[in-house]
């Protein structure tokens, strides 16, 4: 077992070592990594926070590495899947997990077969990222006291967009327990059927990466109506900060 937990190990390493070349030489058995295409596992679906990061991540890595990146959504069972792909992977360096705090959230829910500090190295912190929530533009609220309004006046009857464990969960938890309203969550596989959704005015509240609701919020598809982080977002100057709406601990930062 400790052989197989190391073999784990080095694969992560491995992968460092290349990406490190420029500032500390390699040693001579590693000289001509990488010579084939590397793979970033995806624990989620496309345009949610880890699939953005990976991909501005994969970009700037063939931009110095000169070798192609790959970056392959692996969604299911919050990260799991993605997770317990890459821990049984060759430990050849070319295959790695962009991990976040779903995985981390796995590990004290004991909801995770690999162990991160057992069986990963981490060797980079890649980014993090601001989230964003939009109600539909045909929904009378324009603004959180509006939507919390809302809630109040039916129960259980408002529903946002989630997965198990996830960081849309969390928000829409820390939300519930922080203004004492009761909206539902319905799980989705992917952020792009949850909008679906969203627009169809099948759920009434969506919580999803800035970078991926710039586009919506943008197009007037639907409402953006505020988003987390201490200060308001430089690209959204105008959309406040839950901390601005009364709601302070709905100001983290997810990585």
């Amino acid at each position: 077992m400790q052989a197989t937990k190391w073999s784990r190990r080095a694969a992560i390493a491995a992968a460092m070592a290349g990406i490190a070349t420029v500032a500390m030489p390699a040693p001579v058995a590693a000289q001509d990594f990488p010579n084939k295409p590397i793979t970033i596992v995806v624990p989620f679906g496309p345009g949610t926070a880890n699939d953005i990061i990976a991909r501005q991540l994969a970009q700037d890595m063939m931009s110095t590495l000169g070798q192609s990146v790959i970056v392959d959504n692996r969604a299911g069972a919050t990260g799991n899947i993605a997770t317990d792909l890459v821990a049984k992977s060759r430990p050849d360096g070319y295959t790695l997990l962009i991990a976040s705090m779903s995985n981390i959230l796995n590990q004290v829910t004991g909801n995770a077969n690999a162990d991160l500090a057992k069986d990963f190295t981490p060797v980079a912190f890649s980014g993090r990222t601001l989230y964003s929530m939009f109600v539909p533009n045909e929904l009378p609220a324009k603004n959180v006291a509006d939507l919390v309004e809302l809630a109040r006046q039916q129960p259980g009857k408002l529903n946002y967009a989630g997965y198990v464990g996830g960081v849309p969960q969390f928000l829409g938890e820390m939300l519930n327990r922080a203004a004492k309203i009761n909206l539902v969550m319905v799980p989705y596989k992917s952020t792009t059927d949850a909008l679906v959704d969203l627009l169809a005015n099948r759920i009434q509240v969506w919580f999803t990466p800035v970078a991926s609701g710039i586009p919506v919020q943008s197009a007037k598809q639907a409402r953006m109506i505020a988003v987390t982080g201490d200060t308001r977002a430089s690209v959204l100057p105008d959309i406040p900060t839950f901390k601005e709406a009364g709601y302070p601990d709905l100001t983290l930062h997810v990585a």
